[in-house]
C-alpha cells in the first residue's frame, strides 16, 4: 500500500470515526477499516466504500441501454424491422448510410420501417456486432460503433459497413436518434 492509499484510508477512518460518534476502535470495527496504526504495520485494510452499491438509476440505464443494443443486433442479425423500429425514437431519426440507397436525412419511424425493409430484401446479414469498447455513454447519450456484414442480393462477395448508433435517455429506456456510416 502505498503513502497515497494510507492517508485516503486515514482520512477515510477519521471521517468515519468522527461521524459515527463513537471511539475511533469502534467506528473502524463498524466500518470494516482499520486504525492508522494498523496499517503502518502492514494489516491489510477492507475499504469501506467497496460496500456500496451502484445508485438504482445507474443499474436501471446499464440494463435497458443493454436491452436496446441487444434488440439492434437481434433486428439486423435477423433482419427484423419491427424489432428495429421499436428501438427508434418517437421523433425522426438521421439516417445516412451508403447501404440505404437514400439521402441522408431526418426520417419517422414508419419511413426507416420501409427503408429497412427494402435494405433487408437486397441485403442479407452475414454478421453484426459491436465490441463494449465501441461504446461511449456521456450526458443522457450513448454512442456504439458497430460492423455490419452483409451480402447483397446476386453477390458473391460480402461487403462490411461500420455503423454509428446516437441512442438517447428517454425515460428508463435508450431509443435510437441516429444511424451513419462510421468513418474506418
Amino acid at each position: 500500500m502505498n503513502k497515497t492509499q494510507t492517508s485516503l484510508l486515514a482520512v477515510a477512518w477519521l471521517f468515519l470515526s468522527s461521524s459515527a460518534g463513537a471511539r475511533p476502535a469502534e467506528a473502524s470495527a463498524k466500518a470494516g477499516a482499520l486504525a492508522p496504526e494498523a496499517l503502518a504495520k502492514g494489516a491489510q485494510a477492507v475499504s469501506p466504500f467497496k460496500r456500496l452499491a451502484p445508485k438504482p438509476d445507474e443499474t436501471a440505464t446499464d440494463e435497458a441501454l443493454r436491452h436496446t443494443l441487444s434488440n439492434i443486433r437481434a433486428a439486423f442479425l435477423t433482419q427484423n424491422t419491427d424489432r428495429l423500429a421499436d428501438s427508434l425514437t418517437d421523433t425522426k431519426v438521421f439516417l445516412s448510410l451508403r447501404s440505404a440507397a437514400t439521402e441522408p436525412g431526418f426520417y419517422t419511424r414508419s419511413q426507416m420501417r420501409f427503408i429497412f425493409q427494402r435494405m433487408f430484401r437486397e441485403l442479407r446479414t452475414k454478421t453484426f456486432g459491436y465490441s463494449p469498447d465501441d461504446l461511449d455513454v456521456s450526458d443522457g447519450r450513448a454512442f456504439v460503433r458497430t460492423e455490419w456484414t452483409y451480402t447483397p442480393t446476386g453477390a458473391d462477395a460480402p461487403v462490411t459497413e461500420r455503423l454509428l448508433f446516437s441512442l438517447e435517455k428517454d425515460q428508463n429506456s435508450w431509443v435510437v436518434c441516429e444511424i451513419k456510416a462510421a468513418p474506418r
